[in-house]
């Protein structure tokens, strides 16, 4: 390879911060590096140094607040790479209810280049049967079968978030020579970050060592190793004090202890004069340095685009294809594999993948519809048992009044009854918004999952348009059953016996297209509470009272979109059974419009009319289109803001 090697991720001044809000601190400030094609680059550093942060930065989840970050010669983030980037979150996020057979599914129907031959090796390595779900294996399977959807992927950048840190010696050692193969076979590029600093020096051609802040170690590890020695402290005096005293650096403070062995830097004129003395190991530089912060990092000189030279146990290749290692088994690879075409990620993909996960909605749905369904149904037949007569002003007009009492408290179950009906049809599209809105997508944010999809070949807008699909048709079928629903209860309810205008909040919203259409919003206004505040009981409990704000605002503004009518009726009230009354009064002989709590304890003037202001029955169905079609940029406006939020995320 050349002195020049491609370059697979490049920083040129990259800040990143951490936190939301006013809590935000920086982790990492103008940090500069280069990782070349065909390299294994392990970062290390101590616990909230930022080396998450970076591998998240450069898969695309993280957006840098400083800088420039490319990845295979592009912005990191870009659509373009999705199909070149694969990343393993430490956390290992996997869907717990899906099996390990579904989610390479998954992997092969999001993933234009899928190789089928290499995800199950791992999973054979960790023993993880097919027909297992993901929640019920160890950490160790979890971290293998993530491992396995990112190495089926064939990408040509392969990060990885510490995966193997809960895996045992012998698993883990064995993945890292599959790894290592599979940089052998293709020229892949392996950034990878891990506490296990014995593996890496057997694994890692680059070392990139992140503390404080800033980048205290970066180079080819040969060289950095190369670059330091360990002397104790009589050896350390006796190169500084002799004839020619060497240009040594202390990297950890001298012990006292006579024979306590310090590494220390020596520059290239040093080397060749200090070439008897001990190298350190890749654990007791790392420890060096963190131990001394004051100390000013060391980049290798040739740490921006160096030769890509494999070091440590001696790697070659025998006569058929084998690769063979001293130490760390290295996986053999077929030089002649065929190459995958790439095939097109298509929707049906994400179909399955939202099916899959929302396997029990549909089931939920019908059997809420099918619950509403037979109450209603049963309110309605108890109601046509009610004859009309039954809602008279008095018992004396009963042609049975020695069953007065009988028939008044039929009346009061009966409009009970059709007020409970009622409620629970207006109670539909707020329960979706709670229990389907909200949290689909606060539980992916919660459980991480939206890492896993969104490293997949798949953009961001689609994959939110995967998981609206079976939440949506869902939540439509909901509402027009509802709706069908209510219709059947209000044309059997008398407004004689209810005493209340279809235009009243209650009738109006349980019925019609108001309701049939209400479904679409409150999801909406749940998914958008999701979005933005990412926890699924806070989430339920603002989508609640969202979509209970929107309903009670267009409740109001009807009032106000319809036209009024003004009467004068001569004989008291002349109101049509669904005509909304607004306002009544007098109108006292010199013009004044008084209401009825104003005549005081004398009365209303002599000569005063009665008026009623009022909508007319006529308007009920223009004004349920006027309002079902007032949804339509309300879930306009909710969907574009969760898309730009999902498009700018910062997980």
């Amino acid at each position: 390879m050349t002195a020049h090697a491609p370059t697979a991720v490049q920083a040129e001044g990259v800040g990143l911060r951490a936190g939301r809000g006013g809590r935000r601190r920086d982790l990492l400030a103008d940090c500069a590096f280069r990782v070349p094609r065909g390299a294994v680059r392990g970062i290390v550093g101590p616990n909230g140094a930022g080396k998450s942060l970076l591998l998240s930065a450069a898969a695309g989840l993280v957006r840098p607040d400083s800088g420039r970050l490319t990845v295979l010669g592009q912005p990191a983030g870009a659509d373009a790479l999705l199909a070149d980037v694969a990343y393993v979150d430490q956390h290992c996020p996997l869907y717990p209810r899906m099996r390990a057979a579904e989610l390479l599914a998954m992997g092969r129907g999001l993933n234009p280049r899928w190789d089928c031959e290499r995800a199950p090796e791992l999973l054979e390595l960790g023993r993880i049967p097919l027909d297992s779900r993901a929640g019920s294996l160890s950490g160790g399977q979890r971290s293998l079968l993530a491992l396995a959807l990112a190495r089926g992927k064939r990408p040509r950048l392969l990060l990885l978030d510490e995966p193997l840190s809960d895996l045992d010696p012998l698993v883990r050692r064995a993945a890292l020579g599959l790894l290592l193969g599979d940089v052998a076979e293709g020229q892949g590029t392996v950034p990878l970050s891990s506490r296990v600093l014995g593996d890496l020096e057997e694994a890692i051609d680059h070392l990139l060592l992140i503390d404080g802040g800033r980048i205290r170690l970066a180079g080819e590890l040969s060289e950095l190793l190369a670059a330091h020695r360990l002397l104790d402290r009589l050896d350390l005096l006796e190169c500084q004090t002799g004839p020619a005293p060497w240009r040594v650096h202390p990297v950890d403070p001298v012990d006292e202890e006579p024979r306590h062995l310090t590494p220390v830097r020596v520059d290239q004129e040093t080397q060749t004069r200090a070439a008897d003395a001990e190298l350190p190991s890749l654990e007791e530089l790392v420890v060096s340095y963190l131990r001394s912060p004051s100390v000013a990092g060391w980049l290798a000189p040739r740490h921006a685009a160096g030769p890509v030279r494999r070091r440590g146990p001696e790697r070659h290749r025998d006569g058929g294809g084998m690769t063979v290692s001293s130490t760390l088994r290295v996986v053999p690879v077929r030089l002649n594999r065929p190459a995958l075409h790439p095939r097109p990620v298509r929707y049906r993909a994400l179909v399955r993948l939202s099916l899959r996960r929302h396997r029990g909605t549909p089931a939920a749905m019908a059997l809420a519809s099918a619950l509403l369904t037979v109450w209603v149904l049963r309110t309605a037949h108890d109601l046509v048992r009610v004859p009309a007569e039954r809602a008279a002003t008095s018992c004396a007009e009963l042609p049975y009044p020695d069953r007065c009492d009988a028939t008044v408290r039929d009346v009061s179950d009966a409009l009970q009854a059709v007020q409970h009906a009622q409620f629970a049809l207006v109670a539909v599209p707020a329960l979706v918004a709670a229990m389907l809105g909200a949290p689909l997508l606060a539980q992916e944010y919660e459980r991480r999952t939206h890492r896993l999809l969104w490293t997949q070949s798949v953009p961001r807008q689609r994959w939110l348009a995967g998981q609206l699909l079976v939440p949506g048709g869902a939540s439509v079928a909901l509402g027009i059953v509802a709706a069908v629903l209510g219709g059947r209860l209000r044309a059997v309810t008398s407004p004689t016996l209810t005493h209340a205008s279809a235009f009243s909040a209650l009738p109006y919203n349980s019925f019609g297209p108001v309701l049939a259409t209400a479904t679409v919003p409150a999801l909406a206004i749940g998914v958008l509470a999701g979005e933005l505040i990412r926890r699924t009981v806070p989430a339920t409990v603002c989508a609640l009272a969202g979509y209970t704000a929107v309903l009670t605002l267009l409740t109001w503004l009807r009032r106000f979109r319809q036209p009024t009518l003004t009467r004068f009726p001569p004989h008291g009230y002349d109101l049509a059974p669904d005509d909304w009354l607004l306002r009544d009064g007098v109108v006292t002989p010199d013009g004044r419009r008084l209401s009825y709590g104003q005549c005081g304890p004398a009365g209303c003037p002599d000569g005063s009319r009665v008026f009623e202001v009022h909508h007319s029955a006529s308007q009920l169905w223009p004004t349920q289109w006027t309002q079902a079609a007032l949804t339509v940029p309300l879930i306009a406006l909710a969907l574009l803001t969760v898309h730009r939020s999902v498009r700018r995320r910062l997980p």
